[in-house]
């Protein structure tokens, strides 16, 4: 766990934590808050561990797969991304740059309820963040869904090791990525969260 510069509730400063599965950099100026890059991943997605049931990311989970399933046949297919992703797009040792052309379909297309299952989406990563900043980050990326695409490669399916799932906005950009296991039989996540207008470093 690292910071940079002086915590203050009116300067800027960031938390840097990370592991290898778990790395945040969150990044607070006055009332803004950054949470980019944020990256989740784990393998296997449940386990049993001192007579304890873990699920870790399970919110992240449910939401994405919730999101993407939730499109009808017709959307699925103009949501599906130009080849195949064996990993995160903009993961570590990737910073960019972002795509110019976003790929998938406009979630302002999308049903009131569709987009619900976005917004949970979206809210399943910013509320790793204290509640005020949670909420203004989320209505904030929420008001851009015209701009907002989602899409998919390799298939929808939680227990499908080809599934892969990306949100792309003027601003929210989230990437969900399953890949056969590393050291287990089972499926290996790895998520990445990113904010396009603040990144890490942004000033």
């Amino acid at each position: 766990m690292s910071f940079f510069g002086r915590p203050s509730r009116t300067g800027q400063f960031t938390l840097q934590y990370g592991g290898h599965h778990s790395a945040y950099n969150i990044t607070y100026a006055g009332r803004n808050v950054s949470l980019s890059p944020t990256l989740t991943a784990v393998e296997p997605m449940e386990f049993n561990w001192e007579e304890m049931f873990y699920a870790p990311m399970e919110d992240k989970r449910t939401a994405t797969i919730g999101a993407i399933q939730s499109l009808t046949g017709t959307e699925l297919a103009s949501a599906e991304i130009d080849g195949s992703f064996d990993d995160l797009y903009l993961g570590p040792g990737n910073d960019g740059p972002f795509p110019t052309e976003p790929e998938g379909v406009l979630v302002s297309d999308l049903t009131k309820k569709q987009q619900a299952k976005v917004t949970a989406m979206l809210k399943a990563w910013v509320d790793d963040l204290d509640e005020v900043a949670a909420r203004r980050l989320l209505a904030k990326y929420a008001s851009e869904y015209d701009k907002t695409y989602i899409g998919w490669s390799g298939g929808t399916a939680l227990d499908n090791d080809q599934t892969y799932v990306r949100l792309d906005g003027p601003s929210a950009w989230a990437e969900f990525s399953n890949q056969p296991g590393a050291e287990t039989d089972e499926i290996h996540q790895h998520t990445i969260f990113r904010d396009e207008t603040a990144d890490y470093g942004w000033n």
